[in-house]
């Protein structure tokens, strides 16, 4: 049985996140720095309230002459899933970035004290090697001594407060390799309501033959 707790303000928030930074998310993943810089337009095109397409965008026109049956929601993302409407996203490249992204933490960066190598990605000049060197360096320290820890571009990790949102994945592997998987984000105080310890946001199961 695995079990792991995620505080959702180590992820890049796709409803806060400028467009330098969706770029440098895309194109740390593997996207070509033509092609991320479409993304990141299409990731701001469609989320914002208007039908004017910016530079490198897409708005319903661009859409529909590609093919699509709908155009962009003009709204902010509701959830992660979302994002595989957006115009160039792949199910590949949707995957890869799928552990460092969320709509629920209202930060256009991912706290380096808590986020994912996938969130990393979104800090430029970084490598996936750097990243996942500089994960496995914090979390083999305890909260006092890590902080200081620097990423290669020398940001530093800050004392920080305890977040509201976690994700909680839970994974059980039977000993034919058969396994089920529960991922569940949970936001602490109910949302408002003084009577709930905690609201769900998300819910997913998944699990293999």
């Amino acid at each position: 049985l695995e079990i792991s707790i995620t505080d959702e303000r180590g992820k890049l928030d796709i409803n806060a996140a400028d467009e330098p930074t969706l770029y440098n998310l895309f194109a740390n993943s593997g996207v070509e720095p033509e092609d991320a810089e479409l993304m990141a337009a299409a990731v701001l095109d469609w989320r914002d309230e208007d039908e004017m397409e910016r530079v490198n965008g897409a708005e319903v026109d661009t859409y529909l002459a590609a093919g699509f049956q709908v155009g962009p929601a003009n709204r902010p993302f509701l959830m992660i899933e979302e994002l595989l409407q957006v115009m160039g996203m792949s199910y590949e490249l949707f995957r890869r970035i799928e552990p460092g992204i969320t709509v629920f933490s209202r930060s256009g960066m991912p706290d380096i004290a808590y986020a994912p190598p996938e969130a990393l990605m979104a800090i430029e000049d970084i490598t996936l090697e750097e990243a996942r060197n500089f994960v496995q360096e914090r979390n083999a320290q305890d909260p006092e001594s890590m902080m200081g820890l620097a990423l290669p571009n020398g940001q530093v990790i800050m004392a920080q407060g305890r977040g509201l949102t976690y994700s909680i994945r839970s994974k059980a592997t039977m000993p034919n390799g058969v396994w089920e998987q529960l991922e569940v984000t949970l936001r602490l105080g109910g949302g408002g309501d003084r009577n709930l310890p905690y609201r769900v946001m998300r819910w997913r199961e998944g699990f293999s033959h």
